[in-house]
C-alpha cells in the first residue's frame, strides 16, 4: 500500500468519525494524531500491508475496532 493511501484512509476515517486529525513531519516519519491517539507512518513510497495494518490497529482506540475494514 502506498504511503499516501495510508494517510488518506486515516484522514477520511477521522473525518467520518468527526475526530481531530493532525499530521506533522518528524525527522524520518510522519506523526499522525487522531483525537488523542498518536502513531507514526514511515516515509517510504511502499508500506508493506502488515505494517499498514499495524498502524491502523494503533488507531483503534480513537476510530473503533477494525475501522479500516469497513
Amino acid at each position: 500500500m502506498k504511503r499516501r493511501q495510508v494517510l488518506r484512509k486515516i484522514h477520511l476515517a477521522a473525518q467520518a468519525a468527526q475526530m481531530t486529525y493532525t499530521e506533522r513531519q518528524l525527522s524520518r516519519h510522519s506523526g499522525v494524531t487522531v483525537g488523542s491517539v498518536s502513531t507514526t507512518v514511515p516515509r517510504h513510497r511502499e508500506i508493506p500491508d502488515l505494517l499498514a495494518e499495524t498502524i491502523f490497529k494503533q488507531l483503534e482506540p480513537a476510530l473503533g475496532k477494525d475501522w479500516w475494514r469497513a
